[in-house]
């Protein structure tokens, strides 16, 4: 696996006393991250015990630098890895009236980019612009929350906090939209469904999102520097990551007493009355999806376990081993979240497609996802 930073005085010199990025380049390292801020961003107390208390300055200003240079790397590289796919434009229709001609007037869609990408790439212009080409007339928002390298160091809950202000300045939407999330994405818009307030989901699609959380960092060149800065403390680190990490070898407990975000979004804590009040709403808002779409790639690389895109992950003790399908988890059979509610009333809907995590074709895009909305 990749080297840590567990231990200050067994690390390479070169590393505890990295410096900040040289002047020449921070203007432009500025525009996604500010190095004061981070270098100084609290300490989590696992990093805290695994630091000497003469190196825990060394230890932030570490983690700090890692975090910006591999967060700038990875949106810098990861163009091929991250984006969305480029889609050709949708030749016409055949003779005959549009599709919006028919009926009522059809529902807005929203369209969140994942992890690394951004509204303004060709990508996500391409797959929002074959929305309107197949549904012409219909609004059309194409999200820039957390565009870019923001989407790796926000977390989730300011994600949220962020959709949700970027839904309520648009008009159109004031009456509720249908939503199609790429991989973190859709765990953004399954957070703010869950809010239970501002403009309902109709329906909600997700492409290739760790539901149940991811047990392993992703493998590669593009991850290798963000991931060496998650590691350091994988439930707290400053990385989105830490937001959805679940760690099935170190306990349920474990897991429910440090998780960051994951553990109340899939209502897995219940600690008392508020929490449990909190938990009735946010399986109210999900029983209310007209349609939960959860499109899954089969030879996803990037969420590991791949499973966890349709709500299944590890055994408890058994990282790498066996998955536990989403209908005979613990969650499913109690109803926590309202996926048995969701999957009786025949509103729960499993979608794979041969790829890893985004690249789908465009046939699948538009025949098989774009039905949906």
């Amino acid at each position: 696996g990749l080297p840590t930073l567990a231990d200050p005085q067994t690390t390479p010199r070169d590393a505890r006393l990295l410096p900040a990025p040289p002047a020449s380049r921070m203007p432009e390292l500025q525009a996604h991250f500010s190095y004061h801020e981070l270098a100084h961003r609290p300490v989590s107390p696992l990093a805290r015990r695994r630091c000497s208390a003469t190196a825990l300055a060394h230890c932030a200003a570490v983690s700090a630098a890692l975090l910006l240079v591999a967060s700038f790397a990875c949106h810098r590289l990861a163009a091929h890895q991250l984006h969305a796919p480029v889609f050709a434009p949708v030749l016409p229709r055949a003779a005959g009236p549009p599709r919006s001609a028919v009926g009522p007037a059809r529902r807005p869609v929203v369209v969140l980019h994942g992890m690394g990408d951004a509204s303004s790439n060709e990508g996500m212009r391409s797959l929002c612009g074959s929305v309107e080409e197949e549904y012409p007339g219909t609004h059309v928002l194409c999200s820039s929350t957390a565009d870019g390298a923001a989407s790796m160091k926000m977390r989730l809950d300011d994600q949220i906090a962020a959709f949700a202000a970027e839904v309520a300045s648009d008009p159109e939407l004031k009456h509720g939209f249908n939503a199609v999330g790429l991989s973190q994405g859709g765990l953004v818009l399954r957070g703010y469904l869950e809010r239970g307030s501002g403009p309902p989901i109709g329906r909600l699609v997700t492409v290739s999102t760790p539901h149940a959380g991811i047990g392993a960092c992703p493998e590669g060149a593009v991850w290798a520097l963000l991931c060496l800065v998650f590691k350091l403390d994988p439930y707290g680190s400053p990385t989105v990551f830490s937001d959805y990490w679940k760690d099935v070898s170190g306990g349920r407990e474990a897991y429910l007493s440090r998780s960051r975000w994951l553990a109340d979004a899939n209502n897995e804590r219940d600690s008392g009355a508020s929490t449990s009040a909190a938990m009735a709403r946010r399986r109210a808002a999900m029983q209310r999806l007209e349609a939960y779409v959860l499109v899954h790639a089969l030879n996803d690389t990037r969420v590991v376990p791949r499973e966890s895109s349709t709500h299944a992950f590890w055994a408890w003790g058994g990282k790498g081993g066996p998955v536990v399908p989403m209908r005979q988890s613990a969650e499913y059979r109690n109803d926590s979240l309202g996926l048995r509610s969701l999957d009786e009333a025949g509103r729960l809907h499993t979608l794979p497609f041969l790829g890893d995590h985004l690249d789908f074709e465009p046939a699948f895009w538009r025949e098989r996802v774009l039905s949906w909305l």
